[in-house]
């Protein structure tokens, strides 16, 4: 026969039990939500843009037919900051000519800092006829505008 004391044990163990696995569950939706929704606004993505147009560079979009790659820039939108990937832009002189224009532009956005990368060049390798992944970059330097 059960007693009361049984029953009660019984209880107290489903509530816990139940409360633990609604509290984990409430977790994980949070951070999906979190997750999923982590994406630049479109005023993160005009702020990027214009902190790039502060370059007064002749950067030109990446040819995959030409055997001599142009610098290039690739910019990346963030929350709480901005990434720059430059490529081909190897001379140290060009590279602090660079930083210093954007050190002038980064006014546009005084509270989000940028980040600067400099690459030897852009490397692409055909996975399909339709299909191309970024390969191995050789990272030049790397320099934060706070």
């Amino acid at each position: 026969m059960i007693d009361r004391k049984q029953i009660k044990n019984a209880v107290t163990f489903f509530a816990l039990s139940s409360l633990f696995v609604i509290s984990i569950l409430a977790i994980c939706m949070a951070l999906a939500t979190w997750v999923f929704s982590y994406k630049p606004s479109a005023t993160d993505h005009d702020e990027a843009y214009a902190v790039s147009a502060g370059i007064h560079y002749p950067f030109k979009p990446y040819d995959k037919e030409s055997p001599h790659h142009p610098p290039s820039i690739y910019v990346k939108p963030g929350i709480n900051k901005t990434v720059l990937n430059i490529y081909g832009v190897l001379d140290k002189h060009e590279q602090e000519a660079i930083l210093r224009q954007l050190v002038s532009a980064k006014q546009l956005v005084p509270d989000k800092p940028i980040r600067v990368i400099f690459m030897e060049k852009e490397v692409w390798t055909q996975v399909t006829e339709s299909l191309s992944t970024r390969g191995r970059e050789k990272v030049i330097r790397i320099e934060n505008i706070e």
